[in-house]
């Protein structure tokens, strides 16, 4: 592909991760695509084959930003027991979260999947095979791992609520800081990480002792605060 071919394709995905973020996969029409990407309309048919296929493309791209990858990596098993799979649960939240916060692709990336789950589109069956699913599998196997005698179902509701934890200092950063009158800080992220870790693993029924074993693998500098690259 060349360079300039290439341009077009990549500003058409990062229209197409702006716009479905801000107003979901419905509201968007391919012209609209077409004009933020400052590209012929036809090009979203020549580049990806319509509007669903880009869509798509778009939520690959979100779930395969690097940041999410290395995160949803260290939940990989096996487990050489239940304190490693704690401890994969403890990385995950200290790669995840501080993300959430730091990089605006990562943000923007989980805004474009919240938009899917508020607003269903025609692509959602895809979205959940190959994205959601996979990665639900992932923390609920990690979780049941970290304690063996929870039914598949207890482990979901586990991991449903370790990521409802991360998604709400992701939705509701804004009033947080609004009424604690300062931004976040790494202090403060780092603070969030150790209290949703210990929040969560309490929740999973493990030892106080257990937890202060695990809580040296939750501890993660802040990365520098990142924009989409240019």
């Amino acid at each position: 592909m060349d360079p300039r071919t290439a341009r077009t394709r990549q500003a058409l995905l990062d229209a197409a991760q702006d716009l479905f973020a801000e107003r979901g996969y419905d509201a968007v029409a391919t012209r609209e695509l077409a004009q933020r990407a400052g590209a012929n309309i036809a090009a979203i048919t020549y580049h990806f084959g319509g509007k669903r296929e880009l869509y798509l493309e778009t939520v690959r791209a979100a779930m395969n930003h690097p940041e999410a990858v290395a995160a949803w990596s260290t939940l990989a098993g096996p487990f050489a027991d239940p304190l490693a799979a704690a401890r994969a649960i403890a990385a995950f939240v200290a790669a995840f979260l501080p993300g959430l916060v730091a990089d605006d692709d990562l943000r923007a990336c989980s805004c474009l999947m919240l938009r899917e789950a508020m607003q269903p589109s025609e692509a959602l069956p895809d979205v959940i095979a190959h994205f959601v699913g996979p990665r639900n599998r992932l923390l609920s196997d990690a979780v049941r791992a970290a304690r063996p005698e929870l039914s598949p179902t207890e482990a979901q509701h586990g991991a449903s609520s370790i990521l409802g934890q991360l998604l709400h200092v992701h939705l509701f950063r804004p009033f947080h800081e609004g009424l604690r009158g300062a931004p976040y800080g790494a202090r403060d992220v780092q603070a969030l990480v150790r209290h949703v870790t210990v929040f969560s693993l309490r929740g999973l029924g493990l030892s106080e002792a257990r937890i202060s074993r695990v809580l040296p693998g939750a501890r993660r500098p802040l990365a520098p605060r990142r924009g989409r690259k240019t």
